[in-house]
């Protein structure tokens, strides 16, 4: 059940959004750029197909910004955007989480060849020196104690792993994969899938517009969530992804 001051907001935001000559309502969208994964500037991905039919085009105007993951928080924090897509719960200084999650997401590691020989798991990271893209906090979603570290370059990050110089890397199979093209010198690091999973949500604006979309949006995401319209994008949304990779690796 949606607390009323919830729905109070939803009819009044969209009541004004419907006002004649109002037009459809602005709704600034901040993203990082996966790309093959879930959203990108080149193919649209499951997160902007899920917003899309929650917002459909005829009421509201996405405005989709393509930052650093890092920005998007910063920017959603200062209430310079209205919608961030792909957050954690913990990530928003200042902000609102969906009510249900949007996919639960696997994290998958890059390592270097003697710890992909002896691989048990999630659990051999531990004390080992692990690197990951600025933002993503991926030692949350374990207790494992880590030598972990952030930065702003995953290819920086892949060729310190390359020449031995760290242990592990944790990303994206599809980003790790298409940088290998560029390493320094010939891949000799390890792909190992699925070493994390999370919940993710997508996060609102802590003020009265933010309410209102985040509202609009836990009720029509419900809907979606009780139809299987939901699991049917993200199928398909998985199946391009499956084709994408299977031309990347001939």
């Amino acid at each position: 059940m949606q607390p009323i001051w919830a729905c109070f907001w939803a009819l009044v935001w969209s009541a004004q959004s419907m006002t004649v000559g109002a037009g459809p309502m602005p709704v600034d969208v901040v993203t990082a750029s996966w790309q093959g994964y879930a959203v990108d500037e080149a193919e649209q991905g499951y997160y902007l197909a899920l917003l899309e039919r929650v917002f459909p085009a005829e009421d509201w105007t996405l405005r989709v910004h393509f930052l650093p993951f890092a920005r998007t928080l910063y920017m959603l924090d200062r209430q310079r955007a209205d919608i961030v897509l792909s957050v954690y719960r913990g990530d928003l200084g200042s902000g609102l989480y969906s009510e249900d999650w949007v996919e639960v997401e696997a994290i998958d590691a890059a390592v270097a060849p003697g710890l992909a020989a002896n691989w048990q798991g999630v659990a051999s990271l531990k004390a080992k020196k692990v690197r990951a893209m600025k933002g993503y906090r991926y030692d949350s979603l374990t207790k494992i104690a880590m030598d972990y570290q952030e930065g702003s370059s995953l290819l920086d990050m892949l060729n310190l792993l390359n020449a031995g110089s760290i242990d592990a890397v944790l990303d994206y199979r599809v980003e790790i994969r298409r940088l290998s093209r560029q390493l320094k010198r010939p891949q000799a690091y390890v792909l190992i899938p699925d070493v994390l999973r999370a919940e993710v949500y997508f996060g609102f604006a802590d003020n009265a517009k933010g309410r209102m979309l985040k509202a609009h949006f836990d009720l029509q995401h419900k809907a979606l969530i009780a139809s299987g319209e939901r699991a049917a994008l993200f199928d398909a949304w998985q199946q391009k992804l499956s084709q994408r990779l299977a031309v990347e690796q001939n």
